[in-house]
């Protein structure tokens, strides 16, 4: 790995980090961490249309946007888990999405940057969604 993916993927986890920590402080963690993947789902488009992308080039796009916001949606309203797996697989499409699709219009750092910040909050909302106390997940 390079200098550069290093201090991306470091950027990713500050950024994961303290995303958890104000979720944490507003006392919204279900809320905040999910909606973020809703608006995930949406950001690879914004970024084609506004490349001028043809809907063929950003098809998987929108298939991988439906299959991430629809991991939020299911996580705003029953088990963390589903919050947990889309961050989680997040980190993976990164790096698979130009093996179909072309997303030469996204910036170069977002899948380093990602793989850092989606795998911190899959790894915290699993790990949140094993708490043994039910009312603690409930609150979230």
């Amino acid at each position: 790995m390079t200098t550069a993916l290093i201090l991306w993927v470091l950027f990713g986890l500050a950024t994961g980090a303290a995303t958890i920590a104000l979720a944490r402080a507003l006392d919204r963690e279900r809320t905040l961490l999910g909606g973020l993947l809703v608006v995930l789902g949406i950001w690879y488009l914004l970024w084609g249309v506004a490349d001028g992308r043809s809907f063929d080039v950003l098809l998987p796009q929108i298939l991988g946007g439906v299959f991430f916001a629809t991991c939020g949606v299911l996580g705003l309203r029953s088990s963390l888990v589903f919050l947990a797996i889309g961050w989680a697989l997040h980190a993976g499409w990164d790096f698979a999405s130009p093996l179909f699709s072309d997303v030469s219009y996204m910036p170069s750092w977002t899948a380093p940057a990602c793989l850092g910040y989606d795998l911190l909050l899959g790894g915290y909302l699993f790990r949140l969604s094993r708490q043994d106390a039910p009312e603690a997940v409930a609150q979230a």
